[in-house]
């Protein structure tokens, strides 16, 4: 009489990683055919020395049931193969943006220490990634990172570093006041949702009278959706200006003020240059060398107050405030 088969089998790898395989070797005895359960991972159950593949994490029973023409008999081997999972690994997403006009070193981390960067041309440190935005030409780059934990399962991440310009920031021309004119809110910056600083103090209220005699500094910066930053200066004179008194010893005068358009002006004095802005301080007119029965046409300007000044030829400035209505 023939014996019953005598089951028996190894295994190349006992511990492996997500996705890999392993393979069956059977030594039974005596055994005609064959019929494996690898515990839910996949392969040829009736193969005589099957490969298995793996797909999920988890410790694995493999059992072999051989037969014969006088019988069957099984063999299980409990926990003979664990799979571990891949590192779940992340390059740090706080910050892939990065302004050209930044001249200071940065660098892009990852939650595991010991990997391979690939960043391509662009970068071309695998240990590290370091660079200097300024350095960099406008436009994204892919980079990636691979690291190998200590049994041998890897894991990637892959993001893309977008290098772009700040904005382009834009201070409309200011000045000169008298120390004599009215506050007044600054709003010419563009793009606009910035912020002003005068003196290098914030303040979106610029008063000659408060400000002083002198040039002072006008700063507008502005951010945008990168954090992205841009800024203009301007320097404004204030003038001592002359009092009433002095007004009315050179003898100006505008009228008719109020006005739906045409001013005339008449003064004494030699005026070497007329200038004339709005309530913003943008400039709206310039002559030079005017005489006097000198007419102002603002009919085509929007209705306000404007500021006329006249620097003299004795070096004096006289600003006066008119109304277009």
């Amino acid at each position: 009489m023939a014996p019953l088969p005598i089951p028996a089998f190894t295994i190349s790898a006992n511990s492996i990683c997500i996705g890999d395989s392993v393979q069956l070797f059977n030594s039974s005895e005596d055994a005609s055919s064959y019929s494996w359960d690898f515990g839910g991972a996949s392969g040829n159950q009736n193969d005589e020395n099957p490969t298995v593949h793996f797909n999920a994490a988890g410790s694995y029973d493999i059992k072999l049931v051989v037969s014969n023409q006088n019988g069957s008999d099984s063999l299980i081997k409990t926990g003979s193969v664990v799979v571990h999972g891949s590192p779940s690994v992340q390059i740090d997403r706080s910050d892939l943006t990065f302004c050209t006009a930044n001249s200071q070193a940065q660098s892009i981390g990852a939650n595991f220490k010991g990997g391979t960067w690939d960043g391509g041309s662009w970068m071309p440190f695998t240990d590290t990634v370091l660079f200097v935005p300024s350095s960099m030409n406008l436009g994204s780059y892919p980079l990636s990172y691979d690291y190998t934990d200590s049994i041998g399962c890897s894991g990637s991440d892959s993001v893309e570093v977008s290098f772009v310009s700040s904005p382009a920031v834009e201070l409309d021309s200011m000045g000169p006041y008298c120390n004599t004119s009215a506050a007044f809110s600054l709003m010419t910056g563009s793009p606009s949702g910035g912020t002003f600083t005068i003196d290098g103090l914030p303040d979106s209220i610029f008063n000659p009278a408060v400000v002083g005699v002198g040039w002072h500094q006008v700063e507008y910066t502005y951010s945008d959706s990168n954090s992205c930053s841009g800024s203009s200066l301007q320097f404004v004179e204030i003038y001592n200006c002359v009092s009433v008194e002095e007004l009315n010893s050179d003898g100006l005068r505008i009228f008719p003020n109020p006005s739906s358009g045409k001013f005339k002006l008449e003064f004494e004095a030699e005026v070497n240059k007329l200038t004339v802005r709005n309530h913003l301080g943008q400039l709206i007119r310039e002559n030079e060398s005017v005489d006097s029965g000198f007419l102002l046409d603002l009919s085509h300007e929007s209705k306000g107050i404007y500021f006329v000044d006249l620097t003299l030829s004795s070096g004096k400035h006289i600003q006066k405030s008119i109304s277009l209505n």
